[in-house]
């Protein structure tokens, strides 16, 4: 057997059949391997059988196989990640084996440590907690490997050692706000030039190979080298310029991967397909992947980072309770609020409430089309329920409202309410413009709505008005929940989660409560979710994550009374009945565009009960997003 050693990547031959067969079973089944029903097999005629189904060439490209002149597979290549837990089960297995290492000498050689000086002068001294300079120490040692860090913990700043010992580097997210964010903590930090020192590519491509400091928002720089690769295997149908730009882009994108530190952000984030392929062409002696949510995507991003950064390789674990210990973030209880399965529009629930629970009764009811896989039948019933029983319960929206009111307008407190479904802010938003008529409340000034839809200045700049408190309420989705540092927040209401029982979100959204100032040590958090068995298996799952970050739990079963869900009813009503008038609204439009509101208002003000008939059902097609007039 030969192992062929590079930065990134390693190469195994294999040219005993019977070692092969051993590895295929043994060591890709242990580490590599998660079948998947959705996963296609490889269409090839390979002599060895796991589990009575064939190895794939993993679709999420973990390893791939490597065949001869006469394709017969003599091997395979994985990412770098899996070479040390490879190296120790051959050893531990007595399997001989011949090394070539190609990788560099700068690559091997480069270290930091402790007493390495700043190569950039600096504006303002970076000090650290004794906890954090350990955990440094842990970083120089091992060079490449993972973090869990939860919010307020000082992951940037430690994204700024490591930068500003080596002298050059890579900092990589998803998440444009958090881009520009830490961008300016560089340059508050550092005395360094924006354009001549930093190469900033925040919405476009930009070649700067002298830079200091790449800043990378993911997708954008991933979809760039796609369209080069692309431009390269079509030489023969492209210009002579065409192709030579192409070259040059794949160079300068392995440049920037190469620099002796490259920092990936919300780490969690290489579920997306172009976070994982960066950190697979990653070559530098320094990589390292952070999040506050590190393990909470499932297994299929978890191996992801173990491909890359290293087999269950992270450094250190710091939890959001150790941080309230240390004094260093706010504290909180979260409070668990549940409710009664009252809609506005609709009466399944009256007529037969154990229908809420029964899976095949609710594919009934919705009438949902019984040819999907199950998993898809389910899920569209969820939704279903979702939309009925959470966007337009009743319940749910009064104490969501009354406390945002409440704390905003009697405490003078920062409120914040997230939902990741934007037809729910939409929603809230509409029901809070009739109460402000109403109550002549004179809020809706103070009130905001931040959502994925929004361009990104425009997005950042309503975080910043919430940060100087022009803002007093903001409807938020997931697109605020990553990143932001907005101290002032006093009070979070969490809307129970759409059709995922995804762990990240939740957490993330927590965490922006957690900034600590001299006037907060404290802040409010609720939880609200409906009573149905579909959604409160999420919620049993998020507070179970909630206990294991070490949050104290209060839970409480809250009715509302009569009178205030018919004010309530009056309230939709007037939605309702002015619906056409909602969507040619300019400032409305503003907020959350014509054509959103225009999809929502048809779809849910408009919509039938379950069970009830329509003559017709018209489908409209306007920017490819479709909707019912019924």
């Amino acid at each position: 057997m030969k192992i062929v050693v590079y930065e990134n990547r390693f190469f195994v031959y294999v040219y005993d059949n019977h070692i092969f067969n051993k590895l295929m079973r043994e060591f890709f089944e242990q580490y590599c391997i998660y079948e998947n029903p959705n996963f296609k097999y490889m269409n090839s005629n390979l002599d060895f059988v796991t589990n009575n189904n064939k190895i794939y060439d993993g679709i999420n490209r973990y390893y791939s196989f490597i065949k001869n002149k006469e394709n017969k597979y003599i091997g395979f290549t994985a990412g770098i990640g899996f070479y040390k837990i490879f190296i120790k089960y051959l050893e531990s297995n007595n399997i001989s084996y011949e090394l070539i290492d190609k990788r560099s000498e700068e690559y091997l050689n480069f270290y930091i440590d402790e007493n390495t000086e700043y190569k950039f002068p600096l504006k303002t001294e970076l000090t650290f907690r004794d906890s954090v300079k350990e955990h440094l120490k842990l970083i120089y040692r091992n060079r490449r490997g993972l973090v869990a860090a939860a919010v307020n913990y000082g992951k940037s700043y430690v994204a700024l050692d490591l930068l500003g010992k080596a002298g050059e580097g890579t900092y990589i997210v998803a998440q444009k706000g958090l881009l520009k964010q830490f961008r300016d903590l560089v340059l508050n930090v550092f005395e360094l030039k924006p354009r001549k020192d930093i190469c900033y590519m925040f919405n476009s491509f930009k070649i700067n190979w002298n830079a200091k400091i790449y800043l990378i928002s993911s997708d954008m720089f991933y979809n760039n080298y796609k369209r080069a690769l692309q431009t390269i295997k079509n030489k023969d149908k492209v210009s002579k310029e065409e192709y030579e730009k192409a070259k040059e882009v794949i160079n300068y994108i392995h440049h920037v991967l190469s620099r002796k530190v490259v920092y990936f952000d919300e780490i969690h984030d290489i579920s997306r397909q172009s976070m994982f392929e960066l950190a697979k062409l990653c070559k530098a002696p320094y990589m390292l992947g952070v999040s506050g949510t590190l393990e909470k995507r499932g297994k299929e991003t978890v191996t992801r980072m173990y491909c890359c950064f290293g087999y269950k390789n992270v450094l250190y674990r710091v939890k959001t309770s150790d941080l309230v210990k240390e004094g260093v973030s706010a504290d909180t209880t979260i409070n668990v609020i549940y409710f009664n399965n009252t809609s506005f529009t609709n009466t399944l629930y009256k007529k037969n409430p154990s229908i809420l629970n029964n899976k095949e009764k609710l594919l009934t009811a919705y009438r949902i089309n019984r040819n999907f896989a199950p998993e898809r039948m389910y899920l569209r019933a969820y939704l279903k329920v979702y939309d009925d029983y959470v966007i337009f319960n009743k319940d749910l929206n009064i104490i969501a409202l009354n406390v945002a009111l409440n704390k905003a307008l009697k405490e003078d407190k920062t409120t914040i309410l997230y939902s990741n479904n934007i037809d729910h802010l939409l929603l809230l938003y509409l029901l809070l413009d009739r109460l402000n008529t109403i109550k002549l409340l004179n809020i809706m000034d103070k009130v905001t709505v931040i959502h994925g839809k929004i361009s990104p200045v425009r997005r950042n700049s309503l975080i910043e008005g919430l940060k100087n408190d022009k803002y007093k309420i903001a409807l938020v989705s997931d697109v605020a929940t990553t990143g932001y540092n907005i101290p002032n927040i006093r009070c979070m209401l969490y809307l129970a989660n759409k059709g995922s029982d995804s762990l990240v979100t939740p957490l993330q959204f927590l965490g922006r409560g957690h900034r600590i100032t001299e006037t907060k040590k404290y802040f409010e958090y609720y939880d609200l979710t409906a009573k149905l068995a579909y959604i409160n298996n999420a919620t049993r799952n998020r507070i179970k994550e909630y206990k294991k970050e070490g949050y104290k739990i209060k839970e409480t079963f809250v009715n509302v009374t009569e009178n205030v869900r018919i004010m309530f009813d009056d309230l939709f009503k007037y939605i309702k009945d002015n619906a056409n008038d909602y969507i040619n609204n300019p400032e409305l439009n503003n907020v959350f565009g014509t054509h959103m509101q225009e999809c929502f208002l048809h779809k849910f003000i408009k919509k039938p009960s379950p069970g009830t008939k329509t003559k017709e059902n018209i489908v409209r097609q306007n920017n490819n997003i479709q909707f019912e007039l019924l």
